[in-house]
């Protein structure tokens, strides 16, 4: 038996083949802020563990169940986050993504991750995605176009806009529709997490929100969803 790089070679000349390794935990090339709620002490301050200290702040003291623990998450509705301090603008390509569950019958106006003069990512008072971008030569908005979410049910929520392309909605590391866009992505400097200029709230339960100063693959969409699924649903997505 001799092992190789490639596998083990065994007398007889057959190759057992090592194994695929096979991806797992957050994507962390270019991220720009990751908040998550198993990092959150106490206060308003929601901290950013993306190590560039992006923190965002709370516009009153979140509700938390499963306090410092892998499942961790705040009831959103009057309560949202907003940076703390300016951190990004345009930028050509662009990801974000977030972990939510709509309680009840309605996601509300639903905002996840928007900005005033930047983009906005939210439900429109139903339970499809919509998405739209104004760097000040008019908003182009995109909805999802294949498939709605279910209320009480935890999702990981992702998309990629790329200029000149458009927006890539995702749900659960799957595509659920594109959206053609030659605009430059714009992001604003100050982001909210479940509301839109201080209103438009989600209703329902958030756990996770990041961004990334580039555009992720449908592969990596799903690696983030299969994270967070997993700590979230207790498994990966289907």
């Amino acid at each position: 038996m001799i092992i190789t790089p490639g596998g083990v070679v065994f007398g007889n000349g057959v190759i057992l083949a090592d194994p695929t390794p096979v991806a797992s935990g957050l994507i962390v090339n270019g991220l720009l802020f990751n908040l998550d709620m198993q990092n959150y002490a106490s206060g308003t301050t929601w901290p950013d563990n993306s190590g560039l200290g992006n923190n965002f702040a709370f516009s009153g003291t979140p509700t938390i169940t499963n306090p410092s623990t892998s499942t961790a998450y705040f009831t959103s509705g009057s309560v949202y986050a907003t940076a703390a301090s300016a951190i990004f603008g345009a930028v050509a390509n662009y990801s974000k993504g977030i972990v939510v569950r709509g309680n009840g019958s309605s996601f509300g106006t639903g905002n996840l991750i928007s900005s005033t003069g930047g983009e906005a990512w939210y439900f429109n008072g139903g339970n499809a995605l919509y998405g739209g971008n104004n760097n000040g030569d008019g908003v182009n908005t995109s909805y999802q176009s294949s498939g709605t979410e279910a209320y009480n049910v935890w999702y990981y929520l992702s998309m990629t806009f790329i200029t000149g392309t458009g927006w890539q909605f995702y749900v659960n590391g799957t595509p659920v529709t594109t959206f053609s866009a030659s605009t430059v992505g714009k992001l604003a400097s100050t982001p909210q997490i479940g509301a839109f200029a201080n209103s438009y709230n989600f209703t329902g339960s958030i756990a996770v929100a990041h961004a990334y100063t580039r555009a992720l693959s449908a592969a990596e969409h799903l690696q983030n969803a299969t994270y967070y699924l997993t700590r979230y649903n207790g498994s990966s997505p289907a």
